[in-house]
C-alpha cells in the first residue's frame, strides 16, 4: 500500500460501531460527532461502484487554530465483494475523497456488506505525500545533535560518546559509560527536544527510536527492569520530551494523530504548535536541549509574504532559500551547549544566496558537516543534501567533514566513521565552502595565488544575461520573429538574436533559435513625443504590439519590467551585448566559453564578459579552469555544475608581464590556439571530418599544456587536474 496509507487494525469479528467510535476518540479526542452523513449512489464514482456500496461520516476533528480537518469514515463493500478485494479500491476512493473535499486525512473502517470481519486504516491526503528520507540519514542527524547534549550534561569525552553511539559499540571500552550510566539515562529521560519543521514526523520518529535504543543499551548497567523497554522509552519521549511546530496545520494534526496511535497515553496538544516559527515566538521563550530538523525548501518568491519579517536574519538576502532561515532559527532555539542537527540542501555551501548562512555558521561551534556533493541520496529529491551538526558554543578551529562520493554506501554513519577528515572553516572563502583533500586544497591555493580574480582582470565587466520575466512573450522563436518582420519590417529594429545557455558551445558560433523583443525601460517615454504610451507602441511597431497584446495580463504582473508592461527591466549594461564579448552558459558539464562579435544578446542562463581577448577565452576553456570552477560552483546532477557571474569573477587569471618572454610566448600560444579553435569549431559538428576532429583535440591539448606551464603545475598536479 501507499506510504500515505497505514493499516491500523484487522478484526474477524462483527464491527460494533459504538466501540469503533470510542476507540477513535483516543486518537481524535476533540472529534465532532454532529458532523455526520451517509452517502451512496451518485457520491461514489463509477470506477468504485463495483466495490463500494456506501460510505458514512461518523465525525471530524479540526484544531482550535489553523486550517485542518481529519474525518472518521466507514466504507461498506458491495454485496459479494470481500474486504481483501475492496481494500486497494477503498484506499484510492478515500484519497480521491480527501482531495475533493480538501480534507487532510481520515480514519477509515472498511466493512463487508454483511457479516463479520473489518479493517481500519489511516489515510493521508495526497497533498501530504512526502519523500521518504532513508533512516540512516535521519538517525545520523539526530545522533550528532544528541551527542553534543550528552557530552555537555554528562561531562563525557568525544571518544566516550562516539563509542557509545558507534556501530562498533561491542568492541568499545565502556568503563566511562558504565560509571555514568544513571547520569546518561537521566539526560535522555528528561531531554527537551524540538523539530521546528516537523512535517510528516520522520525526524521525530528517528529521534524517538535512537533515544529508545540508547536507553535500552544502558540496561546492562542499570538492570533490565520490566519498565525499561524500548516501547516505554519511546512513549516517554513522545509524552514528556517532544515538542514540534509546522506552518502546515494539517501536517501537524496528522502527526499528532499518528503519535496517539502509537501510545495509549494522552498527548499534550500544547507541545505541538502551529504557526511560523521563523517570525513568531511559538514556544513563548522556551529553549530546547536538542533540535533536529529537515526544513522545507522554498524559493524566495514563494514566501515573499513574510520576507519583510526576515530582515533581521543573518541569512537574509533577496534570494535566500527558506531552509537557510530555518537552519539559523534552530540555533536560536537551543540552550547554550544544546545540540543542533539540520538536514538540508547542500546548495548553501557554494551558492551566492548561502553567504549569509555561511557567515552565521562560522560564528557557531560546528562539530560536523556531511556534504553529499553531487550525489542525490534520496529518490524524489533532485538536490544533493548536507547535514550540519553544531551548537552555540564558541567556534572551534576544526570541523569533521565528510564529502560523500560513493552512492552505494549502506549507512552514512559507518561511511562517516571511515571517511571523515578534519578541516578548518577559517580557511574557507566567503565565496563558498569547498572541502577538498589536502593535495586538491594545496593546488587550489596555488592557482589562486598565481593570478588575479577575473573580475579585477576585466575591471568588473562581468554580467548576467537578460531576464525578460516572460520568455513566451518577449523571446519568440525564429519563425515567429520572421513573421513579425514580414508583417512590419520596422519590427527588425527591435528584434535581437537571443541565445539561451544551451545554444552556447565551446569556441562555436551559436545557433540562433530565438529573438528578443528589445524594448528597454525608458524607450517609450523617450521616443513617443505627444503620443500616448500604447498609441506609440501600436503606431511604431504594430506587429510587435499585436503579438505582445496576447500576453498583456502576464506581462503586467512581472516584477522585472520597465515603465510599461511591454518594456524590459532597467539594466545598465544592455550596450555591452552589442560589443565583442565572451559568452558563458550557466549550466555546464565542463566550463564553456565562446567569443561573439555579432552583437548577439543572451538570456539569464548565460554570463557575458566584456572582452574579445582570445588569451582569456583559451584560459576559460582550459581543463585547469574547469578543475578550479568545479570546486567553487554549485554542483548539479549528472556531473553538471552551475556557473554564475559571481563564480566567474573568482577565477584566477594570470597577468602577463611585458618583460617576461617565457610568459609572453605561452600567452601567444594560448591566443593562437583559441583563435584556431574558434575557426575550427565554426564548422558544425555534423560537417566535421576526422581530420578536423583530431585538429580540435590537439589544439585543446596544446592550450592545456601551455596553461599548465603558465601556472607552473607539477606532473602530479597535472594528473590531479586531468583525472578529477
Amino acid at each position: 500500500m501507499s506510504p500515505s496509507i497505514t493499516e491500523i487494525k484487522t478484526s474477524e469479528a462483527l464491527i460494533d460501531f459504538g466501540d469503533y467510535v470510542s476507540e477513535v476518540r483516543t486518537y481524535l479526542p476533540s472529534m465532532n460527532e454532529d458532523d455526520a452523513w451517509i452517502r451512496s449512489g451518485i457520491h461514489i464514482g463509477e470506477k468504485y461502484k463495483p466495490y463500494i456500496s456506501s460510505y458514512r461520516l461518523f465525525g471530524s476533528q479540526t484544531p482550535k487554530i489553523g486550517r485542518a480537518r481529519i474525518e472518521v469514515l466507514l466504507v461498506k463493500t458491495q454485496i459479494g465483494v470481500s474486504i481483501s478485494d475492496a481494500r486497494p479500491h477503498c484506499a484510492d476512493f478515500i484519497r480521491d475523497h480527501l482531495i475533493r473535499t480538501n480534507t487532510d486525512a481520515a480514519l477509515v473502517a472498511l466493512v463487508p456488506s454483511a457479516g463479520e470481519g473489518w479493517r481500519t486504516f489511516f489515510v493521508k491526503s495526497p497533498v501530504h505525500d512526502t519523500v521518504d528520507i532513508p533512516n540512516d540519514i535521519l538517525t545520523h542527524t539526530c545522533s550528532g545533535a544528541l551527542k553534543i547534549h550528552i557530552k555537555k550534561t554528562c561531562g563525557l569525552s568525544d571518544a566516550a560518546v562516539d563509542g557509545y553511539f558507534s556501530f562498533g559499540y561491542a568492541l568499545f571500552d565502556d568503563t566511562v559509560i558504565k560509571t555514568k550510566a544513571k547520569e546518561i539515562d537521566k539526560s535522555l529521560r528528561y531531554l527537551k527536544f524540538c523539530d521546528i519543521a516537523s512535517g510528516s514526523g520522520q525526524m521525530i520518529h528517528a529521534m524517538a527510536g535512537l533515544i529508545a535504543k540508547l536507553r535500552s543499551d544502558l540496561n546492562k548497567y542499570l538492570g533490565s527492569h520490566a519498565d525499561r523497554t524500548e516501547k516505554n522509552f519511546t512513549e516517554q519521549f513522545i509524552l514528556h520530551s517532544l515538542y514540534a511546530s509546522d506552518f502546515d496545520a494539517g501536517a501537524l494534526e496528522i502527526l499528532k494523530t499518528i503519535l496517539r496511535m502509537e501510545t495509549d497515553k494522552k498527548i499534550d496538544d500544547e507541545s505541538f504548535v502551529w504557526g511560523n516559527v521563523l517570525t513568531e515566538d511559538l514556544f513563548e521563550g522556551m529553549l530546547f536541549d536538542v533540535i533536529a530538523t529537515n526544513p522545507p525548501h522554498m524559493k524566495q518568491d514563494e514566501f515573499s509574504f513574510i520576507k519583510e519579517k526576515l530582515g533581521s536574519y543573518g541569512s537574509f538576502s533577496h534570494n535566500t532559500d527558506l531552509y537557510c532561515y530555518y537552519a539559523e532559527r534552530a540555533f536560536g532555539l537551543v540552550i547554550d551547549g544544546g545540540g543542533v542537527g539540520v538536514l538540508m540542501s547542500n546548495r548553501w555551501m557554494r551558492s551566492a544566496y548561502g553567504v549569509g548562512l555561511r557567515r552565521f555558521l562560522s560564528q557557531k561551534n560546528i562539530a560536523e558537516i556531511v556534504d553529499y556533493a553531487n550525489i542525490p541520496p534520496v529518490k524524489g529529491i533532485s538536490t544533493p543534501l548536507s547535514i550540519v551538526i553544531g551548537s552555540n558554543d564558541p567556534p572551534s578551529e576544526n570541523v569533521s567533514v565528510t564529502v560523500v562520493e560513493d552512492s552505494d554506501h549502506e549507512n552514512i554513519s559507518l561511511y562517516v566513521e571511515e571517511q571523515a577528515a578534519m578541516q578548518t572553516l577559517s580557511s574557507q572563502s566567503e565565496g563558498g565552502w569547498v572541502f577538498d583533500p589536502e593535495d586538491t586544497a594545496a593546488l587550489m591555493n596555488k592557482i589562486t595565488d598565481m593570478g588575479v580574480p577575473l573580475e579585477e582582470y576585466v575591471e568588473g565587466h562581468i554580467y548576467r544575461g537578460i531576464l525578460t520575466g516572460l520568455n513566451e512573450a518577449f523571446a519568440p522563436d525564429k519563425a515567429t520573429a520572421e513573421s513579425l518582420i514580414n508583417k512590419d519590417p520596422f519590427s527588425a529594429n527591435i528584434l535581437k538574436p537571443f541565445l539561451s545557455g544551451r545554444n552556447v558551445k565551446r569556441y562555436s558560433i551559436p545557433t540562433i533559435k530565438k529573438y528578443l523583443i528589445f524594448l528597454p525601460k525608458g524607450i517609450t517615454d523617450k521616443t513617443r513625443g505627444d503620443l500616448g504610451p500604447e498609441e506609440w507602441l501600436c503606431s511604431q511597431y504594430p506587429a510587435i504590439a499585436e503579438h505582445l497584446s496576447q500576453h498583456e495580463q502576464k506581462a503586467s504582473k512581472r516584477k522585472d519590467k520597465g515603465d510599461y508592461w511591454w518594456e524590459l527591466r532597467s539594466c545598465r549594461y544592455y550596450e555591452e551585448f552589442e560589443k565583442p564579448k565572451i559568452i558563458c552558459p550557466t549550466i555546464v558539464k565542463h566550463i564553456s566559453a565562446t567569443i561573439d562579435t555579432n552583437g548577439l544578446y543572451s538570456n539569464d542562463k548565460t554570463s557575458i564578459i566584456a572582452s574579445g581577448d582570445f588569451y582569456l577565452l583559451g584560459l576559460l576553456n582550459s581543463s585547469l579552469m574547469d578543475f578550479y570552477m568545479r570546486r567553487i560552483c554549485t554542483e548539479l546532477l549528472n556531473e553538471h555544475y552551475e556557473v554564475k557571474p559571481g563564480n566567474l569573477a573568482r577565477l584566477p587569471i594570470k597577468r602577463i608581464s611585458p618583460t617576461n618572454s617565457f610568459h609572453i610566448n605561452l600567452k601567444t600560444e594560448i591566443e593562437n590556439g583559441a583563435m584556431a579553435l574558434s575557426k575550427l569549431c565554426s564548422v558544425s559538428e555534423a560537417e566535421r571530418d576526422d581530420k578536423m576532429k583530431d585538429e580540435i583535440i590537439e589544439a585543446e591539448r596544446a592550450i592545456n599544456r601551455a596553461v599548465a606551464k603558465l601556472y607552473r603545475l607539477t606532473t602530479k598536479e597535472i594528473s590531479l587536474v586531468e583525472n578529477y
